[in-house]
């Protein structure tokens, strides 16, 4: 089975996201930077694909997705509600698959968190 790691401070949104994607994916959810930081480096050889938000309250997803890309090939996903044309610029400059402004569908993540086997 895929691994995620989510990494989403909106309990809300955190706990909905975990549990759609639990029905495909082992997912593991974080909610600051440090959290999401230690499990990756943990975990980092059973991690498929990282979701991040932009806005956490330790810090931000781009500084996060820079320290993965700086270690890791491992892909990400942006998923945040900091979705103007700068912010989209800076997630795909630093590597990411995708950026998915917030609000969304939740059923568009289904396609998108496609991986590959």
């Amino acid at each position: 089975m895929k691994h995620i790691l989510l990494v989403e401070d909106d309990a809300s949104l955190g706990q909905t996201l975990s549990e759609r994607l639990s029905k495909e994916y082992k997912v593991a959810w974080t909610k600051t930077m440090a959290e999401a930081w230690s499990y990756f480096v943990q975990h980092e050889a059973e991690i498929d694909l990282a979701i991040l938000d932009v806005g956490l309250p330790d810090g931000n997803g781009f500084d996060l997705a820079r320290k993965i890309k700086a270690h890791y090939n491992t892909p990400i996903l942006f998923l945040t509600a900091q979705s103007d044309a700068e912010n989209r610029l800076q997630g795909y400059e630093i590597g990411a698959e995708e950026f998915i402004p917030k609000p969304f569908n939740h059923f568009i993540l289904s396609p998108v968190v496609v991986m590959p086997s």
